[in-house]
């Protein structure tokens, strides 16, 4: 799970999932909302159609049908799994995520990993994703350089507690991963953050 953001339209808070495939669970990208963040049982799960899913405890509710608490993916055929990094951007007028994907390009005639984004109104709906930079992967050993990871977008012109706006032009953050060595333990990492600005 990501950042919380808060949409002043509704008087909700927000916060993206990440969805692996186990049981009836499909992969990708969900989404959940609440109102009041101190409450842990008011949280909704996106359904398909609305925030209608309850998030309960297995173990108290054995006899409970697994099939009425998934969380339904959301636009997984633009974004995948993306959901790292959740801002609002005042240049576009839109929630901006960023987040790791593969996407093919025909072009080069391979998939191209990397650091995406993608733009919606709603946080169910959204634009195929772009490519911001190009990254290699941790599972990636064909491809020469270091894996970079969690990509994060912030603006430090935002005023905000938690970095949830962003503008034209902010500082995307990473981490370089560098080479697992028995000394490191793969702990040897970098954070790297370079200025981007959208078009």
């Amino acid at each position: 799970m990501q950042n919380f953001s808060y949409n002043q339209n509704d008087g909700y808070y927000y916060a993206l999932l990440h969805l692996e495939r186990r049981g009836l669970q499909e992969w990708g990208m969900g989404v959940m909302r609440t109102r009041t963040l101190d409450d842990p049982k008011s949280w909704r799960a996106w359904d398909g159609s609305g925030f209608n899913v309850q998030f309960i405890d297995p173990y108290k509710n054995p006899n409970a049908d697994p099939a009425e608490h998934l969380c339904q993916p959301v636009s997984r055929d633009q974004i995948q799994k993306m959901h790292e990094s959740l801002s609002f951007n005042t240049h576009f007028n839109k929630f901006l995520l960023v987040g790791t994907a593969g996407q093919y390009d025909p072009a080069r005639g391979k998939v191209v990993w990397g650091f995406y984004y993608s733009l919606s109104d709603d946080l169910i709906n959204w634009t195929p994703m772009k490519l911001l930079m190009e990254a290699k992967q941790p599972w990636d050993t064909r491809t020469p350089g270091e894996p970079l990871i969690y990509p994060s977008l912030i603006d430090p012109e935002d005023t905000s507690r938690n970095f949830e706006i962003t503008g034209q032009r902010a500082y995307l953050y990473y981490v370089r991963w560098h080479p697992y060595t028995p000394a490191n333990q793969g702990l040897d990492r970098d954070l790297v953050r370079v200025m981007i600005e959208f078009d």
